[in-house]
């Protein structure tokens, strides 16, 4: 058989996957259709012309990181083709989801010991990535409705709040219409709840860290064995052995390292700052959304749902240099952000009302497309475009159209460029 490993880098669980409940199943990650043969002895996937390209290519990339403890094991006539997704964020649990849907036995091993209701911030999902997510499994978005809350208001001023600029996207009202599904806020931790529900808890394994594969020979009736190591002890776990393995185990991906190799992640030049306050309506509406954007200096203001106002500040760092703030000069944070901010309208206030210890800071990054300078694709499966890498802060729904497009996985989506988060 043929041994295939697919990574998922995307923040965003639009660009996670576009299933259909079809033959063919279309995974954005792997920009491939996945098919399961009839026969046993055909027992791999099909993967256009570029199976043996890419199976072959991985399996000389991981020889250096095999351990004698976790050796591949032939496979059982009748067995049902299984998944090792690494990584338990929104992109590896709508993976396990879209993959069960269509008989994958799909686990998940995630790093951390428990699903935290307060992980993450806030997350806009734009109308393409609540179709994917339609698309494998019908019941997640009226569930994810009644969580979040549908943009009815997006709001577009200066710095100050003085003057109103064009909203690019136009009225949001229109896009149940237009695209077939709202815009849509939720609290990052709420989403992944609701994914992780539908994966059978025996499936959901925490406290798992990635720790390497073990591959089979090309062309043998064998599955890959995948290591893990406990969060808590550093000792290791038992090996799960499989047909193939996701990695959806973020920017800074250990699965994208073990096949690319390509380093850490491309630099932004900008830092966020983001947080969760209760909602006050006086400053922001519920449904609505804003953004100030001043001379290298931003602030979101979402209403994610109930009784939740997510805000988020970015700068770059040209702008925080031109401001002539050390930021040594102050006491936390908090202080610091809020002279930083002093100029950009109702995010300075959300800055008072947030404890310094509950502000998230990040330097924006992103993962360049495995492209050469013509901008043919050169990664180890070969297609058009790459669809696998992750983007930064305030990914558009046309940005995200786009590169789901040469992924044949219309429906795909994106960080949404008000509120986007994680």
């Amino acid at each position: 058989m043929h041994v295939v490993l697919f990574f998922t880098l995307s923040i965003c669980v639009g660009t996670v996957c576009a299933m259909r409940t079809l033959p063919a199943v279309q995974i954005a990650h792997c920009v491939s259709a996945l098919q399961p043969a009839h026969s046993h002895a055909a027992r791999s996937f099909r993967l256009g012309t570029a199976t043996q390209k890419f199976s072959g290519s991985i399996h000389h990339r991981v020889p250096n990181l095999h351990l004698r403890s976790a050796r591949p094991v032939a496979v059982a006539a009748g067995d049902p083709v299984r998944a090792a997704i690494v990584g338990g964020g929104l992109a590896g649990l709508a993976a396990a989801i879209a993959l069960r849907t269509v008989g994958v036995d799909a686990h998940v091993y995630e790093r951390t010991t428990e699903l935290r209701g307060t992980a993450g911030t806030g997350l806009t999902l734009w109308p393409n990535g609540l179709s994917a997510l339609s698309a494998i499994d019908s019941t997640l978005v009226t569930e994810i409705e009644q969580v979040g809350s549908p943009t009815t208001l997006i709001e577009v001023t200066t710095a100050d709040g003085a003057t109103k600029l064009p909203n690019p996207t136009g009225d949001p009202r229109r896009f149940p219409q237009t695209y077939g599904q709202p815009m849509l806020n939720i609290r990052w931790a709420h989403l992944q709840r609701i994914l992780a529900s539908r994966v059978p808890e025996d499936r959901l394994h925490l406290g798992h860290t990635f720790d390497g594969i073990e591959m089979a020979d090309p062309g043998a009736e064998m599955r890959v064995a995948v290591r893990f190591k406990s969060t808590e002890t550093q000792s290791p776990l038992p090996p799960a052995y499989v047909d193939f393995v996701v990695g959806a185990d973020g920017i800074n991906s250990a699965m994208r390292g073990l096949l690319v190799g390509d380093g850490a992640p491309r630099d932004a030049g900008r830092t966020i700052w983001r947080a969760i306050i209760p909602l006050d309506t006086t400053l922001l509406p519920r449904g609505a959304c804003t953004m100030s954007a001043g001379a290298g200096k931003v602030g979101f203001l979402t209403h994610i749902g109930g009784e939740d106002l997510y805000w988020s500040a970015f700068a770059t760092d040209e702008a925080i240099e031109q401001s002539g703030l050390d930021r040594a000069d102050f006491a936390d944070v908090k202080a610091y952000l809020l002279e930083q901010f002093a100029d950009v309208y109702r995010v300075r206030e959300c800055i008072a009302r947030t404890p310094a210890h509950d502000i998230l800071e990040r330097r924006v990054a992103d993962r360049q497309p495995l492209v050469d300078a013509n901008g043919v694709a050169a990664i180890p499966w070969g297609r058009e475009r790459d669809a696998a890498h992750a983007h930064a802060h305030a990914q558009t729904q046309a940005d995200a159209d786009a590169d789901a497009g040469a992924a044949g996985a219309e429906g795909v989506g994106g960080e949404g460029a008000v509120g986007g988060g994680g």
